[in-house]
């Protein structure tokens, strides 16, 4: 976004609707992620929303060895390696819609990658999405395991879902999903960097996948902030 534009607001609901997704540099560089946040949509108290979690409403991501982490995190499957495309929280029965990634140490060689839902379209045929069916890798609190549509409709928004992860196919139309995304997603997805403290991603979470490339040992010191947003103002 540049200095010209009189209304950020509509700047980044504009690129929202086109694109999924918009990265700010240097955006509002020394205000909180938090004042960041609330000013710019919607925010999703996670903390007061599931208080068992032990889940912060800010979370702060940092590069992990697969030892140093929890194995129900990514960095306890990936560790350093490359983290795979996906949705955040896919296995809830409504993802947060957008999230939001805000740099306070940051990186020039480690990337996330985004890739569009109407990239899996077109490649894999709506029709084949909306069979697409799947199931959490943990039952939930009350024990049961619930099915999940990969593409879903919220009052009149679709958006879908996936995660390797999180996520066990359970019908041959997520097979397919699951065939195409770890042989030839990358691909088709793009990059963006954030490299410098003030570098803000937003992702619509129904509308792209995202994920992380490798991480060197030079780079355990990036550190990125990430909230979830319910809506976006325009």
């Amino acid at each position: 976004m540049t200095a010209k534009n009189s209304n950020p607001d509509r700047f980044i609901a504009d690129q929202m609707y086109e694109n999924g997704y918009v990265l700010l540099n240097n955006w509002r560089y020394g205000e909180t992620t938090t004042t960041v946040g609330r000013s710019t949509g919607t925010v999703i108290d996670i903390r007061s929303l599931l208080p068992r979690s032990g889940i912060p409403t800010i979370q702060t991501l940092k590069p992990r060895r697969r030892i140093n982490s929890s194995r129900n995190r990514y960095s306890g499957t990936y560790g350093l390696d490359e983290f795979p495309l996906h949705t955040d929280l896919a296995h809830w029965v409504c993802p947060p819609r957008y999230l939001m990634l805000r740099c306070l140490k940051g990186s020039h060689a480690v990337v996330t990658r985004l890739l569009s839902n109407s990239v899996l379209a077109a490649m894999l045929t709506p029709d084949g999405l909306h069979r697409a069916l799947a199931r959490p890798r943990r039952p939930g609190r009350n024990g049961v395991l619930c099915l999940l549509p990969l593409m879903f409709c919220v009052e009149g928004i679709s958006g879908f879902r996936w995660d390797p992860l999180f996520l066990v196919p359970m019908n041959r139309a997520a097979n397919r999903v699951a065939e195409f995304m770890s042989t030839s997603s990358c691909y088709h997805s793009k990059s963006v960097v954030l490299s410098k403290p003030g570098d803000t991603l937003i992702v619509d979470n129904w509308r792209c996948l995202h994920g992380r490339s490798k991480v060197s040992v030079v780079d355990l010191d990036r550190q990125i902030e990430r909230i979830y947003l319910s809506e976006i103002y325009s």
